[in-house]
């Protein structure tokens, strides 16, 4: 897939996740916004994953790497999404294919989480591995944007 029909791939699935962790984060996982949008992401997903099994995504400075091709953020409308992992350290997510509505909640809710909460319950790691989610994955990997020189 060229770099530009990966873009408009996901281009919502990366709007729709900025957007849910945005709602998560002001108004609870019991707000219609929330469940709308949990709802939609769910439908994204299920789309996504009629054609291939997993969906990885790779955050490298302000490039997404879906898939092995690297996407500037902004053209996916993934920006909000990626400064969310930035900021939680999360550089590499593998989603599974089965990833309900359940988890994409709780997946939400602890991207959402404030640092003072994260930090009191032992960082964004330690809460993530407790949850045992069984279709989003943090593999140990790191992507890097390799330049010339």
């Amino acid at each position: 897939m060229a770099s530009g029909e990966a873009s408009q791939t996901y281009v919502g699935l990366f709007k729709l996740l900025g957007t849910a962790v945005s709602y998560m984060r002001l108004y609870g996982e019991n707000h219609p916004s929330c469940q709308q949008s949990v709802l939609s992401l769910a439908l994204e997903f299920e789309k996504l994953f009629s054609g291939e099994p997993a969906l990885v995504l790779g955050l490298a400075g302000d490039r997404l790497i879906i898939g092995g091709i690297p996407c500037d953020a902004k053209e996916v409308k993934g920006a909000e999404f990626s400064e969310i992992c930035q900021r939680l350290g999360v550089d590499h997510l593998v989603f599974k294919k089965g990833l309900a509505t359940d988890e994409i909640r709780s997946f939400l809710k602890i991207l959402g989480a404030r640092a003072k909460d994260l930090e009191t319950k032992g960082g964004f790691r330690k809460l993530f591995e407790s949850a045992g989610f069984a279709h989003v994955v943090i593999p140990s990997g790191r992507f890097e944007i390799v330049k010339e020189g």
